[in-house]
């Protein structure tokens, strides 16, 4: 069973691959280092509010939704969580073109500019809730078509937009914005989602069940998204601000092309592995989770520590072929980030295990240690060495990010062991 889901995810994050690189590749021909620099700006504030506002709850949904599944109560599940979803992201959307308006008109920006975001935002939460449900029900197939054609409809307007309106940073992201609608509506109308519709008569008690569950494991995961998103994301900014925006679209392309693939590995990872380890810990099997540990961090390691080596050896002809001359420079910063994010792997998978065994701030204290250092070090190092210094205190602040995830997973490991040994001397 598992193989097999493991096919499905990995056909859909290798379309979804493939639509990347040439989306990177449509930037690299149509827009300067500069215009990819405003790009950058605009769709990271768009991914950092579906990782900070829709995120806590997407995967709270993740790891709690298997429980409610195996009972029944998936259309209950469905309808209070979906709820909860909508609420929050129209009220942020709201709070982003009120404020966003008068602060692009500020920094000499188009007015459009926080609609686009507010928008691309909405849709981007809608069609992750839909994939996070496909998934915790380990209903990998749909999943993965969504995932693999979602980049794919970007990437072609993207490009129509670009070739036929204009060459710069808002058509780009127009037709991004337009590419993701349209998937939008046609994943909601092409698919049976899962547990649709929801069931609106849901009892007022299995309402405050789900939503106190749910906000239990979100809560904390508020602050620590807001720092993971600093970490992974925030650090355009900081370059913008330092270094400029030449140096902010260079950077972006670089990881942007280096996260694609690792990216790639890890939503595999935890789309395939936490609903299976979740079921399992549910239901008291003490060596499933153990196996499924074993095999998670084989697989990301193993294919991550490849792909450092792929990154190093063949640096430059990835650049002159996916990119274009305009970005030559990137070759000197990709094996660095490859091993960077290698680190950020592993030590998400932790993150994950300290999740599934009911613990979420845990992943707060991590993200809070791991953006500290990163933060610190892309301010220190970047005045000091420039782009390479960025790249440096980015693996040195996953480094630490990784040490404090993996000693936490065995604090929340020993504590769940002693729960169970507890139980079961009462039982006794």
């Amino acid at each position: 069973m598992i193989n097999k889901d493991i096919f499905w995810v990995a056909s859909g994050q290798i379309l979804s691959a493939v639509a990347m690189f040439l989306t990177i590749k449509v930037w690299a021909v149509y827009l300067s280092p500069g215009q990819l620099g405003l790009l950058a700006l605009l769709v990271g504030t768009a991914s950092i509010l579906t990782g900070i506002v829709g995120g806590p709850l997407l995967q709270s949904i993740l790891v709690t939704y298997p429980s409610y599944h195996l009972d029944g109560d998936g259309r209950s599940f469905r309808y209070v969580s979906g709820v909860m979803l909508r609420n929050y992201v129209l009220s942020i959307s709201f709070i982003v073109i009120i404020v966003g308006v008068p602060l692009s008109l500020f920094f000499k920006l188009k007015a459009i500019a926080p609609f686009f975001i507010a928008f691309m935002f909405m849709i981007d939460s809608y069609r992750i809730f839909e994939q996070r449900l496909f998934a915790a029900s380990q209903r990998q197939k749909y999943n993965a078509i969504t995932s693999g054609l979602d980049p794919v409809f970007r990437m072609i307007f993207v490009w129509f937009f670009l070739h036929h309106i204009k060459g710069d940073a808002y058509s780009a992201m127009a037709g991004s914005l337009f590419g993701a609608f349209i998937f939008a509506c046609f994943m909601r109308f092409a698919f049976r989602l899962e547990a649709y519709p929801g069931d609106k008569t849901v009892s007022k008690a299995m309402r405050d069940r789900i939503k106190t569950e749910l906000l239990k494991l979100a809560k904390p995961l508020f602050p620590s998204l807001i720092l993971a998103n600093i970490t992974e994301m925030g650090n355009r900014y900081f370059i913008a601000a330092l270094l400029g925006l030449q140096a902010t679209g260079l950077f972006t392309v670089s990881y942007g092309f280096v996260k694609r693939p690792y990216g790639m590995l890890n939503h595999v990872g935890e789309i395939i592995f936490t609903p299976v380890l979740k079921s399992a810990i549910v239901r008291g099997d003490s060596e499933r989770p153990v196996k499924i540990r074993r095999a998670w961090l084989a697989f990301i390691i193993g294919f991550s520590l490849v792909g450092a080596a792929l990154f190093y050896l063949l640096r430059e002809q990835l650049v002159l072929f996916f990119l274009s001359g305009k970005y030559a420079r990137a070759s000197d910063l990709l094996s660095g980030l490859a091993l960077a994010v290698t680190l950020f792997n592993v030590a998400n998978i932790f993150n994950w295990f300290s999740m599934t065994l009911g613990d979420s701030r845990a992943v707060l204290l991590n993200n809070i240690v791991g953006s500290a250092a990163t933060v610190i070090l892309t301010v220190a190092l970047g005045i000091w060495m420039g782009l390479s210094g960025v790249v440096w205190a980015l693996g040195i602040g996953y480094g630490v990010q990784l040490t404090a995830s993996y000693f936490t997973y065995r604090k929340n490991l020993a504590r769940h062991a002693g729960l169970k040994q507890e139980g079961g001397a009462r039982a006794g």
